[in-house]
Order: structure tokens, then sequence, then C-alpha cells
């Protein structure tokens, strides 16, 4: 609805616009955030202890006298960096989803010397020309919150009361959302995280339970720069939505020109080598010419929320839309593997499709797009099984089982090795 609040991430408000945005909580310690790298876990399967950082901040699992053996503060400061390198590419993408205005709002803190104290980012946005801050009273209730307003064109004095009642609104949901979920014991499941487990338990352990980072980067064809498969694959994925969201406004959708903003925006200008840039301008020039860009656009990176098997299933299609009297659901792939198993993907992205746009006969594809080519891709669909598979894949989570599974995927898996060493069955 056009006169709907929108609620969101950082994170999937990339590619999107609205007349006005607020970034809450850019308070210190929570915007930007840090994370101590000193982390360990036991892994028990490989009934060893995991440290997900070394003392430089690089990933490691098998380093242990480079966090015990060594002093100093250098592993500490240089997470740090990382970290708010990171945290303020985010920031950035958060104050630019604005098209008129943007709220950043965060607490402050007066000292006894009259001096105040608040986050970084919203101190370098304050001390911004043409800003204006709005300071919410100080009350033993509510805490004292710094608004800053990048066009003071008019008054907003009621924000004050608003803000206080977000906060007791905020504290009522929290204790409800709680309540809700410990009651009927439920959970919230990406496709991602199905298709993840059912690759390899022990994996989805690492990435999604333990939260592992990943030694190694998943290669790209002809790289010779430090952006990875993934990063590869949102760039794409961005610009897309960028000219589908335009097309979807009634405008004329301009792919090279969504490529330069998606490139600014993921911080991958300088990073993406010439002949990858050279490949993803070819890939999408070719996206341009096929018939599915030239289709009524009904949604871009449309969000849902759905029930199946009993579970929540959470996600968003990437394209929904028609073309010569076909309803298309689209999912954009631009690595390689196989892509069969997606038959489940596509199911659930069928049912969401009905429930969002209306039961029609909708015809669900792959839209492969790598090395200057497009191609349709129609994985089988065991629609009839989506909601028991969906059902056991749950179950076994909630149980915790998480076997390692050796396969085809091990050739590329971050943990092979390190800690994980099932693989090795496969070279017996």
């Amino acid at each position: 609805a056009s006169d709907a609040v929108t609620i969101a991430t950082i994170h999937w408000a990339k590619g999107r616009e609205w007349p006005a945005v607020f970034i809450a909580d850019v308070s210190t310690n929570v915007f930007p955030a840090y994370h101590s790298p000193g982390t360990i876990v036991w892994d028990h399967g490989e009934r060893a202890p995991l440290i997900t950082r070394d003392l430089d901040g690089a990933p490691t699992y098998h380093a242990l006298w480079a966090r015990f053996g060594l002093g100093g503060d250098a592993g500490e400061d240089a997470w740090k960096a990382r970290e708010l390198a990171e945290e303020r590419r985010l920031f950035y993408v958060a104050l630019t989803r604005a098209r008129d205005r943007v709220y950043v709002c965060g607490t402050v803190t007066e000292r006894g010397n009259g001096e105040e104290s608040c986050s970084e980012f919203l101190s370098a946005v304050r001390n911004l020309p043409g800003t204006r801050s709005i300071a919410a009273p100080s009350t033993p209730e509510v805490r004292t919150a710094a608004v800053t307003l990048a066009d003071g064109s008019r008054d907003d004095g009621t924000l004050v009361a608003l803000l206080r009642q977000q906060d007791e609104r905020e504290a009522t949901l929290s204790r409800t959302v709680t309540a809700e979920r410990s009651a009927d014991g439920g959970r919230v499941l990406s496709f991602t995280a199905l298709d993840a487990y059912a690759t390899c338990p022990l994996r989805y352990s690492y990435e999604e339970v333990l939260r592992l980072p990943g030694l190694a980067r998943s290669a790209v064809s002809g790289a010779h720069d430090d952006v990875n498969a993934a990063e590869y694959g949102t760039l794409i994925h961005v610009t897309l939505e960028r000219y589908n969201l335009a097309q979807l406004d009634g405008g004329k959708g301009d792919l090279p020109a969504a490529l330069e903003s998606s490139l600014e925006e993921l911080g991958l200008r300088g990073r993406l080598g010439a002949e990858r840039l050279a490949a993803a301008r070819a890939a999408l020039a070719a996206y341009r010419r096929h018939p599915i860009a030239q289709a009524q656009v009904l949604g871009a990176e449309v969000p849902f929320s759905l029930e199946l098997g009993g579970v929540t299933l959470a996600g968003a299609i990437d394209l929904v839309a028609e073309l010569n009297g076909r309803a298309l659901v689209i999912d954009y792939k631009t690595g390689g593997g196989d892509l069969e198993h997606y038959g489940l993907q596509l199911a659930i992205y069928r049912e969401a499709a009905a429930r969002l746009f209306g039961r029609r006969p909708w015809e669900t594809l792959l839209l492969l797009i790598r090395d200057g080519t497009v191609r349709e891709v129609h994985p089988s669909e065991a629609e009839a099984d989506a909601a028991q598979r969906v059902r056991e894949i749950a179950g076994l989570i909630a149980r915790n089982e998480y076997p390692a599974r050796p396969g085809p995927a091990c050739a590329t898996c971050p943990y092979r090795d390190q800690p994980c060493t099932a693989y090795q069955a496969l070279t017996r």
C-alpha cells in the first residue's frame, strides 16, 4: 500500500528508495558494532576447539598458538578496522535509501564535564552542514535521543512524542514475540538454509549454528581481483533489481546506470577487475536483449513469509512478471553447479506468488546469467512433496542432527580439511 510504513534491515533495503527514511539506534556499540575476534567454539564432530579469528584478525581454525602465544593489541585493532569499514559501507547504504530526507536516530550521553558522547556515525552526520538536531527530553523512563534531520525544511516537533511511543511499543512487542516463539517452538527458515542443510548438514551447522567464517572463497573463472563469487552474484542481482524496480514504477530501466550505482552501493568499484567488469556488462547486455527484459513487472525482490509443512518460510522472489500471457516466477542464478535441486525452491516461490498475486497458472524458471549469455532453465518441481520435504528438514534441524555428507560440494566447501575431514572418504 502507498501509505504503509516499511520496516526493513539495511541489507534488504539495498536497491530500494523511499521519500523518507529513519535509521534507528545509531548509538555507541550498536551502529557501528564491534564483535570480539576471540570467539571459541567446540566442534563435537571433530572433537576439537575452533578459534574463529587469528591474531591479525584473519579467519582461522587451527592456529592456537597465534591467539595465545603472542601478545599485544594488534589483532584487536586489525579486527576493529575491518569491522568499522564494513559498518561504514552499510551506513552509506542506509543513508542513500532516502529520496527526500533521512532521519538518523541515536542516543547521546552527556558527560560530567558537559561534553556529549555518541556513535561516531551519528557524530559525523550531526557535523554535516545543513542538518538539524531534534532532541527528546530526558526522563527516567525514556532515554535521551538525538535525531538528525538531513533536510530541516519543516517542523517535526511531534517526533519526540513519536519516539517515546515507539520505545514503549518496541518493549511490548519484544515481550509478545518472545512469548509466541517460546509457546509454539516454531522457527523461521529460508530456502537457502533448507538447501544448505540438504546439501550437507555439517556445513549448515558451521555456517548457520556456529557462524564460522569460511576460509576459502568460491573461485570464479578468470578472476584477477578480490571479489568472490557471492559478491559478484550480489552485484548482478542488485543491478537487475534496480532495473526491474524502475520498470515497475513506470519508468524505463537503464542497466548500465544501474550497474554503476550498484558498484558504488556495494563497495565493489576498484575491487572488481577489468575482465570481470566487462563480463558483467556483457551479461547485462544479453539480459537486455532477452524477451524477459521487456516483461511487465509485477514485483521485484518480492519479500514473502508463508507457512508450509508446519514451518514458516521467509525469502524474496527475484522477479514476478507477465510476458505474452505467461505468468512468470523467476529466480536469477549467476553460478554453475547442479541446477535441478532448485526444484524445491521454485515450488516454494510458486506458492508464495499464488498467495501474494492470486491463484493462476504460474510458470517458474531459473534465469542463468553468466559468460555473457542468458539462458532459461526449468528444473522439475516436486511441488506435491514440497511441504513434506520442508517438514523433514526442519525436524532434523530442530533435533540438532548435523552429520557430514561428503559429495561433489566438498570441492568448493570453505570448511574442507579445516575443520571438517569427512571429504577424505571420497578419496579412499
